[in-house]
């Protein structure tokens, strides 16, 4: 099974004020660490959602839709890989020849039986996170076809999310950038339209689910990562 790993970045950030890709812990930003963290739980292939020098990139045109959108611009590009081999839409780019933390290596002619797509501003997610989702859909992909269920969530959490990458995903998105109610493109509209599956996380361990989108959010995370390096030393 071939799942391409998704990292969505696209956004506007206007509630941080700032680009929040380019954050930074330990020198290394957001995005380079959202890559590294999805390379390092299995997913060879890693795709942008956004335009990023350095990382193969997949230009969300309709960035102001929220992140049904650069969902739909992952899932029509690389669905088209498939079909098409190598042809490859000019919206699909990597601007740099060598960065061994920040590339993400690509194959264009490769068929992707799904997506995980996670985003940029999860930063405290663990390998173990997505390691586990990964393993749930494994086994709901083989009884697909009894069980109609098209990917596999947190149910704490919208993100990250393992969707198989078909032609009821693809009608889907269509029809949800397509629809003049803004609620027809929410997530929890995907969720619950495509039979997403939820599965649970430990109490424990849901504050690796924080999203950092406020300046106020980005600190508490800051904290909390500080907290957790010293920890792990004790």
């Amino acid at each position: 099974m071939n799942i391409a790993g998704i990292v969505l970045a696209g956004g506007q950030s206007s509630r941080m004020g700032q680009d929040k890709a380019k954050l930074t812990i330990e020198d290394h930003t957001l995005l380079s660490r959202a890559v590294n963290l999805l390379q390092i739980a299995g997913f060879e292939d890693c795709y942008v959602s956004g335009d990023y020098q350095g990382f193969n990139c997949i230009v969300d045109t309709q960035s102001e839709l929220g992140p049904i959108a650069g969902i739909a611009a992952c899932a029509t590009q690389l669905s088209e890989q498939k079909q098409g081999g190598a042809s490859v839409d000019h919206s699909l780019h990597s601007r740099s020849e060598h960065s061994s933390q920040e590339y993400c290596n690509t194959q264009q002619s490769k068929k992707y039986d799904a997506l995980f797509i996670m985003p940029v501003d999860m930063p405290l997610l663990a390998v173990e996170d997505c390691k586990k989702l990964l393993q749930h859909f494994i086994k709901q992909f083989t009884n697909q076809s009894i069980t109609g269920k098209q990917g596999v969530y947190y149910k704490e959490t919208t993100f990250p999310m393992l969707l198989s990458l078909n032609d009821t995903l693809l009608t889907y998105l269509d029809q949800a950038l397509s629809a003049v109610d803004k609620k027809q493109r929410s997530l929890y509209r995907l969720i619950e339209t495509l039979n997403i599956e939820a599965i649970s996380q430990q109490q424990v361990d849901l504050f690796r689910f924080e999203n950092t989108n406020t300046p106020e959010q980005w600190q508490r995370c800051l904290a909390t990562y500080s907290k957790m390096q010293t920890d792990k030393f004790k």
